[in-house]
């Protein structure tokens, strides 16, 4: 399988697994209308950049990127515990 068709799969999982958590198991109030549009993976499956938007205009971009740096410990988990894959992307 070449990395490519395997970058697609972990994202698309990523994708999907972020959108669940962020979407509805985050419970604050800042990251209410947040929503993941993009996930990028590197070559080697180790870091993963996510794309977010902020629908809230009352809640700055500082304050949502704050929170979710904060709930990455919680993501991090929910998303190993969800996944087969061996690790999961920093």
């Amino acid at each position: 399988m070449s990395t490519t068709v395997r970058q697609e799969r972990v994202s698309r999982m990523l994708f999907e697994e972020l959108s669940i958590i962020v979407g509805s198991e985050l419970n604050d109030p800042k990251l209410a209308l947040v929503r993941v549009t993009d996930v990028r993976i590197s070559r080697d499956l180790r870091n993963a950049r996510v794309y977010v938007h902020n629908s809230d205009e009352e809640v700055s971009e500082q304050e949502v990127l704050w929170a979710l740096k904060n709930a990455v410990p919680y993501i991090r988990s929910q998303v190993a515990m969800r996944s087969t894959t061996r690790s999961v992307p920093e």
